[in-house]
């Protein structure tokens, strides 16, 4: 089958898919991840254009989101404003390296680096200016940012919740939910109180249904609710398959460079290479590297569907790797079959 110039062909335009596909997979997880790369310092800031510059503040960028703080020591600090990198959509705000800057500020602050992040489409509106002393404090948040990766809700085969960084809010909302229950449940709380906790938790409730939906999950609502979900149960995505994806990167990339050499020699009707040993080799060659390609894909995409389920950022690529999985499968039976009989 593998020897069939109609099927190489085929397979050519079928695996250049597959490398796009888990080129895609391999962005949504791994060393791009912020929830190892906290970065922090000493900044200067405002949140529009109007406003004056605010003085000296300590600023943290960690899991995705960006936190000001009110003064230039964190453990004096007694507010802060929190901006997530990403909305509720996926969508990540925008770094603007060279925003302009009015007359006073032009004079005040033209020795300081500055860029400004925006979100102008989504549910979360953003606008913030950063001002830093130097270039290469400017460039190492920049950097941050920019490798910052939107991470998604999602549940592992084993029944238990994978709450990513952009959704660490739900996590928040687990721990509110156990101290409305803890009001609720204690004989000495009065009606008044009573009654709050249990409208606190009814609105709980319903803001975290909304959240997810989002991510088209609610079975988990009322366990979540109740307190019996531990915090051994809420993980963050870290997925390693880092070893068998680059084995599959590899072949599949192999096999598209050597199909092209192959399809050349074919399609310009060179009867010297066609009926020469180089021909035979490239083609044993073919052969040996889309039957490995072929075993090493089925564990590859049946070890995402197993274990690494929260790196499929939404349920279609699920569908895509049960699929190819299957194809991978079926194509691998068949080349057996093939060279037994």
């Amino acid at each position: 089958m593998f020897d069939s110039k109609i099927f190489t062909a085929i397979f050519f335009i079928l695996l250049l898919i597959h490398w796009q596909f888990i080129d895609s997979i391999n962005d949504n997880y791994g060393d791009s991840n912020l929830e190892n790369k906290e970065i922090n310092g000493i900044i200067r800031w405002r949140d529009n254009q109007v406003n004056s510059v605010n003085e000296k503040v300590y600023a943290t960028l960690n899991k995705n989101r960006l936190t000001i703080y009110n003064n230039q020591y964190l453990k004096k600090a007694t507010n802060k404003q929190v901006i997530n990198l990403f909305d509720n959509t996926s969508n990540k705000v925008k770094i603007n390296n060279n925003p302009t800057l009015n007359e006073i500020d032009t004079l005040n602050y033209q020795d300081l680096y500055r860029f400004n992040l925006k979100r102008i489409i989504g549910n979360q509106k953003v606008f913030v200016q950063l001002f830093f002393d130097s270039d290469v404090e400017k460039q190492n948040w920049i950097s941050t940012i920019e490798s910052a990766k939107y991470d998604q809700y999602g549940s592992q085969s084993d029944g238990s919740v994978v709450l990513t960084n952009a959704q660490l809010k739900i996590k928040e909302y687990i721990e509110k939910s156990k101290e409305y229950k803890k009001i609720i449940d204690t004989p000495e709380t009065n009606q008044t109180q009573y009654e709050q906790a249990v409208a606190d938790l009814m609105e709980l409730r319903d803001n975290l249904d909304k959240e997810l939906k989002k991510y088209g999950d609610t079975d988990n609502i009322d366990t979540i609710l109740r307190g019996k979900l531990t915090d051994s149960d809420i993980k963050i995505c870290n997925c390693d398959n880092d070893n068998l994806s680059s084995v599959v990167q590899v072949l599949n990339i192999g096999i598209l460079l050597i199909t092209i050499v192959y399809l050349c020699i074919i399609f310009a009707n060179y009867e010297k290479l066609n009926n020469s040993v180089l021909f035979e080799i490239i083609e044993l060659v073919k052969s040996l590297m889309f039957g490995f390609f072929l075993m090493f894909a089925v564990v590859y995409h049946g070890y995402l569907l197993t274990y690494c389920r929260c790196s499929l950022k939404y349920d279609e690529s699920k569908q895509y790797s049960y699929l190819f999985m299957l194809l991978f499968i079926i194509l691998l039976s068949i080349q057996i079959g093939v060279k037994m009989y």
